[in-house]
């Protein structure tokens, strides 16, 4: 065989290594805890066979995390994408102050989701939170944030809105700027409307960055951690729970089991979702 040919197989054997080792092998070991006793107070390994499952479909506390999770995926990426193709197309336009205003709009998107939730936390906080103290500085009663579902829900959404749209609008502004400009110059001469111009020659190539940003939001959402265990840590109760911070819960509750078999599920789920995703883009774009 020419060495020309093996070469590149030779040079995937030692990153494929390391990924076996440090991610693979771990990984089925874990997920085989699943399937047993596994507890901080056990004194021998069972093989319990699906009875982990069994308690987690069983748990009345997974409606709440899974419609919790849910929602802060859906609603946060239609809005990032939404929010951050108004924002691209604005600043591609021959703005004075379209460098800084990409800048400041991009700035959220460098911090960490730990020090946007410190930050929210103090925000919204129920006590003397910025937000509260300006409601009683307008006459209105102040508003306990994280008390209630619906109102801390809010809080995650908005909170993950101003952080990540910078993100998605970076994304989209270089796809509309790797639309050549003839394409533009040639609608005019045709007497297009700047709707038409978007819908036909703008939007069309905007498809696959539309779908890049859909595909990490969602699945950003769908694993959303850091945001709701810095503010609520999934209370009051478990009205706040996510998939992610249930799995924490659970093991912090020493239900090693439970929580290995969420976190089995929740894994297969995430991978079922981004497969599927990715041959729905393929069939979309393809049409393009």
């Amino acid at each position: 065989m020419n060495i020309k040919t093996i070469y590149p197989y030779w040079m995937t054997v030692v990153p494929f290594g390391i990924y076996l080792v440090f991610l693979i092998l771990p990984s089925t070991v874990g997920f085989s805890m699943a399937f047993t006793n596994w507890n901080p107070y056990i004194e021998e390994l069972r093989f319990t066979g699906f009875a982990a499952f069994e308690d987690m479909f069983s748990d009345s506390v997974y409606p709440t995390a899974i419609t919790n999770t849910l929602l802060f995926a859906v609603v946060t990426s239609v809005l990032k994408v939404g929010i951050g193709l108004v924002l691209a197309l604005a600043l591609n336009s021959a703005l004075r102050t379209r460098n800084l205003l990409r800048t400041v709009y991009f700035f959220p998107a460098v911090l960490s989701p730990l020090v946007v939730g410190l930050l929210f936390s103090a925000l919204f906080d129920g006590k003397n939170g910025f937000v509260n103290v300006q409601l009683v500085g307008w006459g209105l009663s102040p508003v306990s944030w994280f008390g209630q579902r619906v109102s801390a829900n809010f809080v995650f959404i908005f909170s993950e809105i101003w952080r990540s749209t910078g993100y998605s609008m970076a994304i989209l502004l270089a796809a509309l700027q790797s639309i050549p400009a003839e394409y533009y110059e040639a609608a005019e001469m045709d007497g297009a409307t700047a709707w038409i111009k978007f819908r036909d020659i703008s939007l069309p190539y905007l498809v696959p960055a539309i779908n890049l940003v859909l595909l990490t939001s969602l699945l950003f959402g769908f694993k959303i951690f850091d945001l709701v265990y810095i503010m609520t840590g999934g209370g009051p109760g478990y009205q706040t729970e996510t998939i992610s911070t249930l799995i924490m819960n659970q093991y912090g509750q020493d239900m090693y089991a439970q929580s290995t078999a969420t976190n089995l599920v929740f894994s297969v789920v995430l991978v079922a979702f981004a497969l599927m995703f990715q041959s729905y883009q393929k069939r979309s774009e393809a049409h393009l």
